[in-house]
């Protein structure tokens, strides 16, 4: 064989090789990036469902007894939607410390204590929530 034929066999191989070399480093780099995203993707699903969590976690505490709007569970307020009707607590028809404690006006307590109307609670549920 001559000297030429060799130099070229050899630029024929090394760019074969160089090429096969480049093509593996790029798979293998497509793959890490891929993986990469995906974990990315996952972790931004993740971290938006934890962050609605906690906003519907503050918002429930506002109905807590010590929230805001206690008044929703109080079953001496009959419009429990109204969130304006505690909020006065010297005014004599939103005060209800003294009311009795037997007698439900609320009509979210009542329907949801009523066995027979089971869609009036829902529709109740579906307006708060």
């Amino acid at each position: 064989m001559q000297i030429r034929t060799l130099l070229i066999l050899l630029s024929i191989l090394g760019a074969v090789g160089g090429a096969a070399s480049v093509w593996y480093v790029a798979a293998q780099k497509e793959i890490a990036q891929k993986q990469a995203e995906i974990e990315v993707r996952w972790q931004i699903y993740s971290d938006s469902w934890s962050r609605i969590r906690e906003t519907a976690t503050e918002s429930f505490v506002e109905y807590t007894p010590d929230g805001s709007r206690s008044g929703f569970w109080q079953q001496e307020n009959s419009e429990p939607l109204n969130f304006k009707v505690g909020q006065n607590r010297s005014n004599y028809f939103t005060d209800y410390s003294d009311s009795s404690a037997g007698e439900i006006s609320n009509p979210m307590l009542d329907a949801l204590l009523a066995r027979d109307a089971s869609k009036t609670p829902s529709t109740y549920l579906r307006s708060f929530f």
